[in-house]
């Protein structure tokens, strides 16, 4: 992705202007590279609009992010994966003093996504955790597999890179319902040492689940403004099991 743009814009005023990113993207010879955030409007168009900009999208091979917002227009989340458009999780910041209600949590933004397009049944839970999984990775590499319709599951096999996250449930629904602490972070077939604190020191186990990596705050950082400060920053370096993680926290 180099390209991110926040589309607010509701109605018939949201499809111009995806209508003109669509334009320009054709032009520039930018398929592949450019993600709409948000896009809220767009799940009140008509359904004839609404498939007719899922087909550009994929065409052009847009992706999207969603906070999974409780308003009452909602992207088609079911209908984006017929056309293969790569869709995924992400918040604009963390838990800070602009915003009490938020924080880099992904187990907890999955569940709000099944919530808010209800979907109470163990396999659209299934689904919302795909998103979140398959979903961001795909955004982050356009290389990674792709959710190719609202089946398609996340999975390891012999041979697939050993990055992934385990935790405790009965099964994946219970898991995301229940959202517990205790995880295991596995990088490049390394445990992350586990990061013991308050949720935003903590957010390194839960940014992992989109293909996020993302640790406590710099020292500097967490003098200035404690541990939930929202402007993380860096990389992540393969093999590093001793000393701080990495930091990575794009914003969406």
């Amino acid at each position: 992705m180099d390209i991110g743009i926040h589309l607010h814009e509701a109605g018939t005023q949201g499809v111009f202007s995806a209508e003109l990113i669509a334009e320009r993207t054709r032009a520039l010879g930018m398929e592949g590279r450019v993600n709409l955030s948000h896009a809220y409007g767009l799940g009140a168009v008509g359904e004839a609009t609404s498939r007719k900009l899922s087909d550009t999208f994929a065409e052009l091979d847009f992706s999207l992010t969603s906070v999974a917002p409780s308003t009452s227009t909602l992207l088609p989340l079911l209908g984006l994966a017929e056309p293969v458009v790569r869709f995924g999780l992400g918040k604009d910041g963390q838990w800070d003093y602009w915003s009490p209600y938020v924080n880099c949590e992904m187990l907890d933004r999955t569940w709000q996504l099944a919530f808010v397009y209800g979907m109470p049944k163990d396999e659209q839970i299934e689904h919302a955790l795909a998103v979140a999984a398959m979903g961001g990775a795909s955004i982050m590499k356009r290389e990674m597999p792709r959710l190719a319709s609202v089946a398609d599951r996340p999975g390891i096999a012999v041979g697939d890179r050993a990055d992934l996250v385990l935790m405790d449930g009965q099964t994946v629904a219970s898991a995301v319902m229940e959202r517990g602490a205790d995880r295991t972070v596995i990088r490049d077939g390394r445990v992350v040492p586990r990061v013991e604190g308050t949720v935003g020191q903590r957010a390194i186990l839960s940014w992992w689940i989109q293909g996020i990596v993302c640790s406590t705050p710099s020292p500097r950082q967490a003098q200035r403004t404690g541990p939930r400060h929202s402007e993380l920053h860096g990389t992540l370096h393969p093999g590093n099991t001793a000393g701080t993680p990495g930091r990575l926290c794009p914003k969406f």
